[in-house]
C-alpha cells in the first residue's frame, strides 16, 4: 500500500514539474510539429485514401512554414510579432492538378495562411485566426 501511495505522488509531482495538473495537458510546441488540418473555413478536412494530409510545420530557424494542402507542397515563412502572426505573401507552392473536392480544400488552405493575422495553441490545437480573430483553420498536433 505505501508503493502505490508514493508512485501516485511521484507521478502528480512529474506531472507539476512538467507544467500541467492531473487532467490537464500541456500545449503543443507551436514550432517543429507536424500540425494536420481539421477544419479550414468551417469545414471539416476528410483526407481522401492515399492522397498527402493537408498539414503545415513551422521551423524557428529561418522561420519556415512548409507543408501540404492536400495535393500541392508548399514552402515559404512567416512573421511572428508579440502577438501577430503573418505567413509570407509569397509562398512557393507545386503546381499539380488536383481533383475539385482537394482543389477546393487547396483554396481554402492557402486562403486561411494569407489571411492569418494571430495564432493560438491550446492542448493539440492550433488556431489560425485573420485580424478580427475569427478562426480561419484549426490543426490537431499529430506524431510523424
Amino acid at each position: 500500500m505505501k508503493w502505490s501511495s508514493l508512485m501516485v505522488m511521484a507521478a502528480v509531482a512529474a506531472l507539476l514539474l512538467a507544467g500541467a495538473g492531473p487532467g490537464q495537458a500541456a500545449d503543443a510546441a507551436l514550432m517543429g510539429t507536424y500540425w494536420r488540418a481539421m477544419e479550414v473555413d468551417g469545414k471539416p478536412v476528410t483526407p481522401l485514401p492515399e492522397k498527402r494530409e493537408a498539414h503545415l510545420v513551422l521551423t524557428s530557424e529561418g522561420k519556415r512554414a512548409s507543408g501540404s494542402t492536400g495535393c500541392n507542397r508548399f514552402t515559404g515563412t512567416f512573421e511572428q510579432t508579440g502577438d501577430s502572426f503573418k505567413f509570407s505573401d509569397k509562398m512557393a507552392v507545386t503546381k499539380m492538378a488536383c481533383p475539385p473536392p482537394i482543389n477546393a480544400l487547396e483554396m481554402a488552405f492557402l486562403q486561411a495562411l494569407r489571411a492569418t493575422a494571430a495564432v493560438q495553441v491550446s492542448g493539440n490545437t492550433l488556431t489560425l485566426k485573420d485580424a478580427s480573430g475569427k478562426a480561419l483553420m484549426s490543426l490537431e498536433a499529430c506524431p510523424r
